[in-house]
């Protein structure tokens, strides 16, 4: 019983020893090769006055310097000179791609260069008008898609996108 003890002392000890010499060569490497540890990303706030001004704490989009990734706030239909609501669904999802536009514009892309993007409707029904909408505003190949049914959105919106461009 006594050899057993000192056995799993001498391995514990060797499996301490082992982990300090792996924290070494992280911490190494880390000083070395500092962008592949966590190096803070860059970012650029991006505002235009093309699309509704933001209704509250958020960006209207941001551009993150590790690869041109554009994260693209929810659009509601806010007519940006207004910030008025238009009315009806169908010129609510006409202005939400107008203001999506206006937003991949200033950030220096296009409505093309979206990758992913997120419908939410309070109102599945009216996916088909989005599909036939969202098809004058797009080619193929078209982004990633999700349509997400809510149950309700900012100011009484009846839909908002948000989306995720990369240039």
């Amino acid at each position: 019983m006594y050899e057993g003890n000192l056995h799993h002392v001498a391995i514990g000890s060797s499996i301490s020893s082992y982990f300090r010499v792996l924290l070494r060569a992280y911490n190494t490497a880390r000083c070395r090769y500092p962008y592949t540890f966590g190096d803070k990303m860059k970012k650029q706030i991006i505002q235009t006055d093309d699309a509704p001004q933001a209704i509250g704490t958020y960006s209207q989009a941001v551009r993150v310097s590790t690869g041109d990734t554009v994260y693209v706030s929810g659009q509601i239909p806010l007519d940006p000179t207004t910030m008025q609501m238009v009315t009806g669904i169908e010129s609510q999802i006409q202005q939400v791609f107008l203001n999506l536009k206006a937003v991949t514009t200033a950030s220096g892309g296009s409505l093309g260069d979206i990758v992913k993007l997120n419908i939410f409707l309070t109102d599945l029904d009216d996916f088909a008008m989005v599909n036939k909408i969202m098809a004058s505003y797009f080619d193929q190949p078209y982004p990633a898609r999700a349509a997400i049914g809510v149950v309700a959105l900012p100011r009484g919106a009846l839909v908002e996108m948000d989306a995720v461009m990369v240039l």
